[in-house]
């Protein structure tokens, strides 16, 4: 069985970066889309099927319009089923590690760039 990732990083660079490394794991084990705004990500999951959520969304922090703790909150509210939130950013801020602590959602802090043994250890740790 596969599993889904959602990509929300309004830096096409690294959203075409990020999908040029995953490349190299099969879409059999991990299926992979990526949203530069993250409105749009939010209204796309909103169509989603419990079923078709995906497993894990790999969030920035600091983007345009809704950042990433604006996202997280809208995704709450929405009441949208439960999924795993890895925040990627480049901020080693502390008080943004210790606010991501506050979100159930928010399984892991991650700095950018992320790397394809990265997102294997992910897929390890909730394969069932």
């Amino acid at each position: 069985m596969s599993l889904k990732a959602l990509f929300v990083d309004d830096d096409y660079s690294v959203n075409r970066y990020h999908e040029i490394i995953l490349s190299k794991i099969d879409d059999a084990i991990l299926q992979k889309n990526f949203f530069q705004d993250p409105r749009k990500a939010i209204v796309y999951l909103e169509g989603l099927e419990k079923e078709n959520y995906p497993d894990f969304i790999f969030l920035d922090l600091n983007m345009p319009f809704l950042d990433g703790w604006a996202f997280l909150d809208k995704y709450i509210e929405k009441k949208l089923p439960p999924t795993k939130v890895i925040i990627l950013t480049t901020s080693e801020n502390p008080m943004h590690k210790q606010k991501a602590k506050e979100y159930e959602l928010v399984y892991s802090y991650q700095l950018k760039p992320l790397d394809v043994e990265k997102v294997e250890n992910y897929i390890k740790e909730i394969q069932p």
